[in-house]
């Protein structure tokens, strides 16, 4: 069983010089275990691992399972395959002249930064000179190695720790049903005094903050922090969704 994989949008980092290693266990508590313990009805109701691409297929659900009960009941032996495969990325990617990057949260919210590994405190501490990334909603996170970048994800519930997030210079990334395009103008009409587009994304800000395209690529250590990551909707239930947790309009102050 192979624990590190790609998926359509990760394999996008490639045409800027990066390869993406990321991990998909089951999310939410369908293997028995909650990966997700600060997630909503609504986020699991429309979550990607289950709605979108090849996350619907049996065989990529069944995968994620059987990851999911190896990681919960035989962590060691994950954490060292783990390893094994990491290490295997960087040898691969460095062939490719790519530089290789983790994402071991692809469809789960684990604290990473807290799992040892081979006598180091975690994956990040090991591989010291390699960036890993993911999204979280866990607000509550300490000691985030520094190369471990997180990017907060909201809810239908939880603009109000997004605000604190972006406040503090965290990136928060929005679901919404409005193509990037269209985003834009609308995020110009956002708040009060007029902010300048960002100097290094050259984006116009929504919300008093930059907004920039998520859909371009996986790699959120790329983006301008703190901004706003405007992921469009996908799968059919996300696009037509009433609870709040899909954004059909860009709201005001």
């Amino acid at each position: 069983m192979k624990l590190l994989t790609s998926s359509a949008k990760t394999v996008k980092g490639e045409k800027l010089g990066y390869f993406t290693m990321v991990q998909y266990l089951m999310a939410g508590s369908k293997s028995g275990y909650n990966m997700c313990p600060m997630a909503t009805d609504a986020c699991l109701d429309l979550c990607l691992g289950h709605n979108s691409g090849r996350m619907v297929m049996n065989t990529v659900q069944q995968a994620q399972y059987n990851r999911t009960i190896n990681f919960m009941e035989n962590r060691e032996a994950h954490m060292d395959q783990m390893v094994d495969e990491i290490e295997k990325g960087i040898r691969h990617a460095k062939r490719r002249d790519l530089i290789p990057v983790i994402r071991p949260n692809g469809t789960s919210d684990q604290r990473w930064e807290n799992i040892p590994v081979q006598g180091y405190p975690n994956l990040m501490a090991l591989f010291a000179d390699y960036q890993f990334y993911d999204y979280t909603k866990l607000e509550n996170r300490r000691n985030i190695p520094d190369n471990y970048d997180l990017t907060f994800s909201r809810s239908e519930n939880n603009w109000h720790i997004c605000e604190e997030m972006l406040a503090k210079g965290t990136r928060v990334a929005v679901c919404g049903t409005a193509e990037y395009d269209a985003v834009i103008p609308l995020a110009c009409l956002v708040g009060s005094p007029p902010f300048q587009p960002h100097p290094v994304s050259g984006a116009p800000p929504s919300w008093g903050y930059p907004i920039v395209d998520g859909d371009e690529h996986d790699l959120t250590f790329l983006q301008p922090a703190p901004s706003i990551i405007w992921l469009k909707a996908k799968g059919k239930k996300a696009k037509e969704d009433t609870s709040g947790f899909t954004l059909h309009t860009i709201p005001r102050h």
